[in-house]
């Protein structure tokens, strides 16, 4: 078994800063309405201070350690992006970084409900607004409803070149289960739209697919939850025992597949042996080419190699390419391992998806959105 780790930094703001204009890190001066930002990523801000002129030494505002037009950051943070407003954003020094700030984002579309899943399917975007599954150009420049779905999905999506895949909640209350996994149809979607794969089942959040159209998700049973695989003609059981992401997501498909359980990373072949790797302490892994990468959890986040991040929300990549999205912002790491910060001072990620030019995200807001950032 083999698992390929790479390096990482830490996106998410924090550190204490100590600043002049603006109190807590607003660049402007003092005629300025705008307040402090909030509490990001251990990064100290307060809505209610108001803006110190930088010549204004008497009342600097709490966490201000001192004054002047600048940013001192505490040992071991760095702000790479030049931007006062959201503190000392990287515990990697912003000479291991390939530039010194951030790709310009751009806003796509706006949603109506909450984000329950986005994928790259070919030329299009599909994502969930709520219990809406709608297609859109990768500009965001047009849009078509593929299903209005009769519950929302549990969050996370996968497409071949005929079908979108996602799974139901089971909305039973506590009676016979029926939620189910399905299929919507990419083009030509009418009233025979959905195909389903299984009923009378609680999924989970996640989703994916293999190369041989066997589908992979989530079922909740009374002795915990379980990865499982399914097909249109049939089913293989329960894999592996698998923990429900609270980093998207907890299963990675290469060579077999690998699950987090517990905290421990189990390896099982197609031919059904299981290898494992105890006491991991992973909470999130994706695939590439060569192996896949794990994120270990600590206390409030998450680890990769010596770099840490706060709040981590989701993992992807696109060939050996990786990103990892905190609360807040995205982080690029090149299949050689440059490091990059992709997209920063974001509005609480969901989901991200990628393709050879852009990283593709959802956000919670308000308002929630989907949104692109060149990488």
């Amino acid at each position: 078994m083999w698992l390929a780790v790479a390096l990482m930094i830490t996106p998410a703001c924090g550190g204490r800063v100590e600043t002049g204009c603006g109190g807590c890190g607003n660049p402007q001066d003092s005629s300025s309405p705008q307040g402090c930002g909030g509490s990001q990523g251990g990064a100290l801000f307060n809505f209610d201070v108001p803006i110190v002129d930088c010549d204004d030494a008497s009342n600097p505002g709490p966490h201000v350690l001192s004054h002047g037009c600048h940013v001192a950051c505490e040992d071991g943070w760095f702000d790479c992006n030049n931007e006062a407003i959201d503190g000392c954003e990287s515990t990697t020094e912003c000479s291991m970084l390939n530039d010194a700030g951030t790709t310009t984002v751009e806003w796509l579309q706006t949603l109506s409900d909450e984000p329950l899943g986005l994928v790259v399917c070919g030329k299009d975007l599909v994502y969930a607004d709520g219990a809406l599954l709608v297609a859109t150009d990768k500009s965001g420049g047009t849009m078509r409803t593929l299903a209005l779905l009769d519950r929302a999905p549990t969050g996370g999506l996968a497409c071949d070149n005929n079908y979108v895949y996602l799974a139901l909640r089971d909305a039973s209350d506590g009676g016979s289960k029926d939620g189910r996994v399905a299929g919507v149809r990419l083009k030509d979607a009418g009233s025979d739209a959905m195909v389903s794969l299984i009923g009378v089942v609680d999924p989970a959040r996640s989703i994916d697919l293999d190369d041989a159209g066997g589908v992979f998700w989530l079922t909740r049973r009374d002795a915990g939850t379980f990865l499982t695989r399914n097909t249109i003609d049939a089913s293989d059981g329960l894999l592996l025992p698998i923990d429900e992401p609270q980093t998207y997501k907890t299963f990675a498909l290469y060579d077999g597949v690998w699950a987090i359980g517990g905290g421990d990373v189990r390896h099982r072949y197609a031919d059904g042996a299981v290898d494992l790797l105890a006491d991991a302490n992973a909470v999130a892994i994706t695939a590439r080419p060569s192996g896949v990468t794990v994120l270990t959890g600590i206390d409030g986040g998450a680890q990769l190699g010596d770099a840490s991040f706060m709040s981590t929300r989701a993992m992807t990549s696109f060939g050996s390419d990786v990103f990892i999205a905190t609360d807040d912002s995205i982080t690029h790491v090149s299949p050689l391992g440059a490091l990059s910060v992709v997209a920063s001072k974001l509005s609480h990620v969901v989901d991200l998806a990628a393709d050879d030019q852009y990283v593709y995200f959802t956000t919670l807001g308000p308002p929630a959105t989907l949104q692109r950032a060149a990488w």
